[in-house]
């Protein structure tokens, strides 16, 4: 905030584009524009007309707003605030005077886009004036939510505006994260030397900008503790960022301000994003931590490789929980194995609930052992369980599993999961399959291609053939690219159609910007055919 070179490419709000406007920016993503908390999309905004004084409008809390219709006021409940061309708009529910009850309904059958400039009366100048000024009801009391003449529900958000409060006159603004997490490598000779890091990001910055190495921040790192340990320490520290706020010096109008950090997603590499999802990860049946698709499902190699495929029921955060509640269920019922069970055929597995239940199973083994196998000894297991349960912490889970759901919330890595996933086994095929006089070929053709249009270096065909397997990120980056070039004739056509169409998706992936319409870049829009068929 203080740094002015940083500050200049801050978003704080979440935008609204035109539909042939390209996409660039996580602030015009829907994890920024529907999923996260209102009070963290973007508490507040502050309107400083020239010559009057400035006023503070919270989200949930009642405004005034000049009306265009009949030249009078309108009172308003603010829901979100979006920048739209370069200006805040506020999304709106009208608010319905009750003068018996002295209070307001909220309206949510429409919602309103207000620009700031319209709005003239914060909630405390309106609450101050209501009666005197604008022959309204008390804007303190919001009496329920109503859909045109059908009651919905009571109004749950406090009446006094708890962040109006901290600030303190401060402007306040939301701060979402790019949370990134990794391990060394395993290397048994690096072993003694194996750590977890944590860094972040600041997701309101632009990538390009983001990746700079001045704007990566270090948090955390540990050799001797587990990850969602390590994460445990990070929630609580963010909880209370969360909850107070952090002061900060912003250069831009010279003064402090107050910030509310929070994660917009965790980024890693697969193993480690499935243990922040609390999932058993790649080698088990249920093999996906974004979908369940069932890795064993299907009669057929047909029908496998056709349901392994297809979008499969997502998961979900409730989903996770009651899994793990279930598993909880059975150890405290004195069937551990069962909750073993239950982690196989659900694909939950959660590496914090892990000593909990291994405790746990440890337990009922000795009891059981104690007292035998009968109804005695599992009704004793039973009782000297729930006793255990009671000394260890309310919460077992994952600490990640609190406002952010990681399976919708940890997108895919790249490098791990298109380069050194279907590239590197495509290229390791591929060359598998030469015979000598196909490999020197081969060779010829990437040392003799000119990829100076690509921005590569030249290529080094005798490298990227006798080192297949041991590539890296970036070699399999320009075999992408020029694979259709040089394997024409050397491989089955089949292949050599497979391999287009990895070209084709990776041009999508790698896609810094989407121009035009979003569905024309999407895998399942009719626009792109992946299916290597002609």
């Amino acid at each position: 905030m203080s740094n002015p070179l940083v500050r200049s490419k801050l978003k704080f709000y979440l935008e609204e584009i035109a539909q042939d406007a390209p996409y660039e920016d996580v602030s015009q993503g829907r994890q920024w524009r529907e999923l996260c908390d209102t009070d963290l999309s973007g508490p507040m905004a502050r309107s400083e007309p020239e010559g009057g004084n400035a006023q503070d409008f919270f989200v949930y809390k009642p405004a005034l707003v000049a009306s265009d219709e009949d030249g009078g006021y309108l009172p308003v409940m603010v829901t979100r605030w979006v920048l739209c061309g370069g200006k805040l708009w506020a999304k709106t529910h009208k608010l319905l005077p009750n003068y018996e009850q002295n209070g307001f309904y909220v309206d949510c059958s429409e919602c309103t886009a207000l620009q700031l400039n319209t709005f003239v009366e914060s909630f405390p100048s309106f609450d101050l004036r209501h009666s005197l000024d604008y022959n309204l009801p008390s804007p303190r009391n919001i009496i329920g939510v109503v859909r045109g003449d059908e009651y919905v529900s009571d109004w749950s958000e406090p009446v006094r505006d708890p962040w109006r409060a901290k600030a303190t006159g401060r402007r306040v603004y939301s701060m979402p994260l790019w949370f990134y997490c990794d391990d060394t490598s395993g290397n048994v000779s690096k072993h003694w030397n194996k750590y977890n890091l944590f860094l972040f990001t600041l997701a309101g910055l632009p990538a390009k900008y983001a990746q700079l190495m001045y704007n990566i921040h270090f948090v955390a790192t540990l050799n001797n503790a587990p990850l969602l340990e390590m994460l445990e320490e990070i929630v609580r520290a963010m909880r209370e960022l969360r909850k107070e706020g952090w002061e900060a010096w912003d250069c831009v109008p010279q003064e402090f301000v107050l910030i509310v950090p929070w994660i917009l997603a965790l980024l890693g590499n697969n193993p480690m994003q499935s243990k922040l999802s609390s999932h058993i990860g790649l080698s088990g049946r249920f093999c996906c931590r974004v979908c369940n698709v069932d890795k064993n499902g299907g009669r057929t190699e047909e029908e496998h490789v056709s349901n392994f495929i297809q979008c499969q029921e997502p998961r979900t955060l409730d989903g996770t929980l009651r899994a793990l509640e279930e598993q909880l269920g059975h150890a405290l019922c004195a069937a551990p194995s069962t909750a073993e069970s239950a982690q196989t055929n659900s694909g939950v597995k959660d590496k914090y609930f892990d000593y909990f239940l291994t405790h746990l199973s440890e337990t009922c083994a000795n009891i059981k052992k104690k007292y035998g196998m009968g109804n005695n000894g599992k009704d004793k297991a039973k009782e000297i369980l729930a006793e255990l349960r009671k000394t260890m912490p309310d919460d077992l889970f994952n600490p990640g599993l609190v406002r952010l759901d990681p399976n919708a919330s940890t997108p895919v890595k790249v490098l791990y999961t298109v380069l050194l996933g279907f590239v590197k086994y495509f290229w390791c095929d591929t060359v598998s399959r030469q015979s000598a006089e196909g490999k020197e070929e081969l060779k010829q053709r990437l040392t003799s291609l000119d990829v100076t249009n690509l921005g590569l270096s030249a290529l080094c065909g005798s490298t990227l053939i006798q080192f297949a397997g041991s590539l890296t990120g970036g070699n399999f980056r320009a075999i992408v690219q020029i694979a259709p070039a040089v394997l024409h004739s050397l491989v089955p056509d089949e292949i050599f159609a497979a391999w287009v169409s990895l070209s084709d998706l990776c041009t999508l992936v790698f896609r810094p910007a989407i121009n035009g319409n979003l569905d024309v870049y999407l895998v399942c829009h009719p626009t792109y055919d992946l299916s290597c068929e002609d």
